[in-house]
């Protein structure tokens, strides 16, 4: 059904701007606006305006959006707004790292809050959004822009193909931690057997009761180590 002639057309783009929306669907894009409502609509509201927006039609949607006293911020025409566009980006990072194995999914999101501040980790809010829909964003910014910033990560991908949550690790990439620490302790064996490896040079820390002694044996030598360097007596000048 077209919207009437004269009505103000109200559009809720998922990682499009308001001119992309009103081209694909036909609107005249004098009348129509744009409204952020991937965090529902209890908070401050994003009303989104494009070139072609006319400046009454931008006053009653603001009117609207602030009748019961809530905040209206208003955006030029921005693929993705602010807001989904951020956290869309904080998703994909974190599904990198754990994707990589450099952290577990529980400890990125700890750290996020711990480190950044953050209400949720990175990890929670692509549970809380849904990965489906941050896939959505991310795909149509780097549709748009067609940068590889905006590249969706593997693991997203996967988790939204399988229906899992974004935080949720899997068997395999858990395994592939430590397939990663194997590796990397295999290849330090083959330098140090060619003679490559330098006398300093810690040891990659082994998971388990046997990976905790081992990173105690690496920070009591590398304790020594600065003792020597701190406390070692300067060269006599003859």
């Amino acid at each position: 059904e077209r919207p009437s002639e004269g009505a103000l057309i109200l559009v809720t783009p998922l990682g499009e701007d308001v001119t992309t929306v009103a081209t694909k669907r036909g609107f005249d894009a004098g009348r129509t606006v744009g409204l952020d409502t991937l965090f529902g609509m209890k908070g401050p509201r994003t009303l989104m305006v494009s070139p072609s927006t006319r400046a009454q039609v931008r006053e009653a949607a603001h009117a609207l959006l602030a009748y019961d006293g809530q905040p209206v911020v208003v955006i030029n025409d921005s693929p993705g707004f602010v807001a989904q566009r951020t956290i869309a980006m904080i998703v994909n990072i974190g599904c990198q790292i754990a994707q990589r194995g450099i952290a577990q999914s529980k400890d990125i999101d700890k750290a996020a809050k711990l480190g950044l501040g953050y209400p949720y980790g990175p990890l929670e809010w692509g549970d809380r959004i849904g990965p489906g829909r941050v896939l959505t964003i991310l795909e149509r910014l780097q549709t748009f822009y067609g940068e590889p910033r905006y590249r969706p990560s593997p693991g997203l991908k996967r988790r939204e193909a399988l229906g899992l949550p974004v935080g949720e690790e899997l068997d395999h990439e858990r395994g592939q931690q430590r397939v990663v620490g194997r590796a990397q302790r295999h290849m330090r064996r083959r330098r140090q057997a060619r003679g490559q490896v330098g006398q300093h040079e810690p040891p990659v820390p082994r998971r388990g009761a046997r990976g905790h002694q081992d990173r105690a044996a690496t920070r009591g030598q590398m304790v020594e180590q600065v003792k020597e360097r701190l406390f070692a007596r300067p060269p006599r000048h003859r």
